[in-house]
Formats: structure tokens, C-alpha cells, sequence
């Protein structure tokens, strides 16, 4: 059997963990303040150097958010997986294999995301919902400004599913399809097309309905990646996941 040395924490690294497992179990959420320096002093009893590294190390990690002043905030659930680098790896030259495989697992997520997005659905998220699609609609004119608008219609989306991993799979995918279904933008009528289903998802979202959203969500997406297998004179039939969604009541 092998054996590593132990590891010696530090005072700050005890701190560290303290707080990560407050915020982990529930004892600070999303939006609230911890306690001051000088109060986690007093707390730790260790010295406020060893609570300030704990605290910059929170806030590499996208746990907290710190302003000069001010006591540290406990950012929203998706500002740490924003912080991440990147959560999935995709390839800088990928195949047409690679861009329907892509295409096939983002159906899977968004339809979850829109779902779960049209549950937990407030007041205000209806407010943000709206401006996007508001933006979406003024930027019909240009094709890359409405892929832009579209991208972060899709975005909110994912934020208001309230799942943080959702977020960061979701901008990744956003963000390497967008690389490679421009010229799909351009199509005569597809914007048009695009920005009525947009209204009816966002309608459902709205209106809190799980299963609606989930199964315009579908036609939205299916009808867009037909638009680009067309054009890309691709013949990949419907995979049995897509038949099921499809199916779903």
C-alpha cells in the first residue's frame, strides 16, 4: 500500500473550509452578507490576515463577491461555474459528427432547462424574460446581432433553471455552436421564424408552463438544426432520445 505525507492546513485554509461549507449547507444563500473581517476575527480567532486570504480565495473560487467596504456577498449560484474556465471540452476544428453530437445533447439540456425555468419562474425573471425578447426582436435586421440576442435569450434561460451547471454547459454550447451555424442565420425568413418561436417560449415560460415550454423548446430547436442540416446537406436521421422528448406529455 502507498502512502502520501498529510497535509498541513493553514489557519486560512481552516477558514476557508468553514465558510465553503456554511455557503454549501445552506447557511448563507445567494445574496447574503457574511460577517465583517473584523467580525470573522473574532469569530475564528485567527489574525485578519489569515481571514482576508480566506475570503480572496472565496472569491477566486466565484463563492462570494467582494466590494472595498463592504462585507463579502455570497454571489448567485451561477457566478461560480462563470468562474470556471470552461466545463466542457470541444474541439477548435470539429467535424459535421461533432456539431450534430453537440446539437444533440443541447436539445437534451435546453428542454430540462426550459422546464425547470418555467417551475421556478417569478415576477421578476418575467421582466428579464421580456427585455430579452424585446431586444431580440429589434435586432431582426441584423443577423449577428440577433444570434447575439438569441445566444443570451438562451442564457437567461439557463439562469433562471436555477441549476449552476446548467449555466456553464449552456454558454459553452451557446458559445461553440455560435462559431459554426452563422451562415444558418441567413436563410430567408429564418430570423422572422426564429423570434415567433422565441415569444412562444418565452410566453410559456411566463405562463408557467413546464410542459408547453419543454415541447415548443423542441420544435424550436429541431426546426433550427433541420434549417442547418439542410444547408449543410446533412441526412442524420432523429435519434431515439429526440422521438422520446418529442413524445413526452
Amino acid at each position: 500500500m502507498t502512502f502520501t505525507p498529510l497535509l498541513r492546513f493553514t489557519l486560512s485554509d481552516q477558514i476557508l473550509n468553514q465558510l465553503r461549507d456554511a455557503i454549501a449547507n445552506g447557511q448563507y444563500l445567494a445574496g447574503d452578507s457574511l460577517p465583517s473581517e473584523r467580525e470573522l476575527v473574532v469569530l475564528f480567532g485567527a489574525s485578519r490576515v489569515a481571514v482576508r486570504e480566506a475570503l480572496v480565495a472565496l472569491q477566486a473560487q466565484g463563492l462570494i463577491e467582494r466590494s472595498h467596504g463592504k462585507p463579502a456577498r455570497v454571489a448567485p449560484p451561477f457566478q461560480a461555474a462563470k468562474m470556471n474556465a470552461e466545463v466542457l471540452f470541444l474541439p477548435d476544428h470539429p467535424s459535421e459528427i461533432n456539431v450534430q453530437d453537440v446539437k444533440q445533447a443541447r436539445l437534451l439540456l435546453e428542454v430540462e432547462m426550459v422546464r425547470l425555468a418555467a417551475q421556478s419562474s417569478t415576477t421578476a425573471d418575467a421582466e428579464r424574460l421580456r427585455d430579452a425578447l424585446e431586444a431580440n426582436r429589434k435586432a431582426i435586421s441584423d443577423s449577428a446581432s440577433f444570434l447575439t440576442t438569441d445566444m443570451a435569450m438562451h442564457s437567461l434561460i439557463a439562469s433562471i433553471s436555477g441549476n449552476a451547471l446548467f449555466v456553464a454547459m449552456s454558454r459553452d454550447m451557446l458559445g461553440w455552436l455560435a462559431r459554426f451555424q452563422t451562415d444558418a442565420v441567413h436563410i430567408e425568413g429564418s430570423v422572422m421564424l426564429s423570434h415567433r418561436e422565441h415569444v412562444r417560449i418565452i410566453d410559456l415560460i411566463i405562463a408557467r408552463d413546464p410542459d408547453g415550454a419543454a415541447k415548443a423548446m423542441v420544435e424550436h430547436l429541431s426546426r433550427s438544426h433541420l434549417a442547418y442540416g439542410r444547408l449543410h446537406s446533412l441526412q442524420a436521421p432523429p435519434t431515439e432520445n429526440t422521438k422520446l422528448i418529442r413524445g413526452h406529455k
